[in-house]
């Protein structure tokens, strides 16, 4: 029988880069720019656009070794200044919570997707970390005990970013192919040198490389 696995994604709606630089508007669901960073390009799209990317890429390709995905939230009680207003930090994350839940059933994901938040602490280990504890407790209420599985029922679990959305169906396969032989096991991201070319504007070009 074919390996299967669970995918994790973390999320964070609030400004990218400098809290100082954004103010975000949860009305718009956009953050005002206050000073160019190199969060910007994220600032000027749809407050959900990395939503729609991932859900977008699940609706699209059916990949037989996916089991569960669960989509964590990271909410902040500071997140773009929402605590100067009269919206309580409940509020926001119910808020946020719905909002996702319901683009989920734009794509019709919503019994494919568990969508859970996290109080930010850590960043994204922290968020990755509670959705791997999610699917722990999942395969134990799945046989009534804990006794019987200590560990989510697929064999490996995919954590990613948001902004690190897969594009090809098998993106899977060359971590499972890395993890094959072992019985635990930690495949990271591919590590290599990049040549670049680099235009001089002297009619040469000048080749570079770094690593990536």
């Amino acid at each position: 029988m074919e390996k299967t696995f669970d995918y994790v994604v973390n999320f964070w709606f609030g400004p990218r880069g400098s809290r100082k630089k954004f103010k975000y508007d949860p009305d718009t669901k956009r953050t005002k720019q206050l000073k160019t960073n190199f969060g910007a390009w994220y600032e000027a799209t749809h407050h959900y656009y990395l939503v729609n990317q991932h859900c977008k890429f699940l609706k699209r390709n059916k990949i037989d070794n996916l089991n569960q995905v669960i989509f964590v939230i990271n909410v902040d009680a500071d997140y773009g200044t929402f605590s100067q207003d009269f919206r309580s930090f409940s509020y926001i994350m119910n808020k946020t919570l719905k909002e996702v839940e319901e683009i989920i059933k734009w794509y019709d994901l919503q019994d494919k997707i568990k969508v859970i938040t996290h109080d930010n602490t850590h960043h994204s280990y922290g968020a990755w970390n509670i959705g791997l504890k999610h699917l722990i407790r999942e395969s134990q209420l799945s046989t009534g005990s804990p006794f019987f599985h200590h560990k989510p029922l697929s064999d490996y679990a995919f954590v990613c970013e948001d902004d690190y959305a897969p594009t090809d169906k098998n993106f899977y396969k060359p971590f499972f192919k890395v993890l094959e032989d072992d019985k635990v096991g930690y495949a990271a991201q591919h590590v290599e040198d990049i040549t670049i070319l680099i235009d001089t504007r002297n009619n040469k070009t000048k080749k570079s490389s770094y690593r990536h």
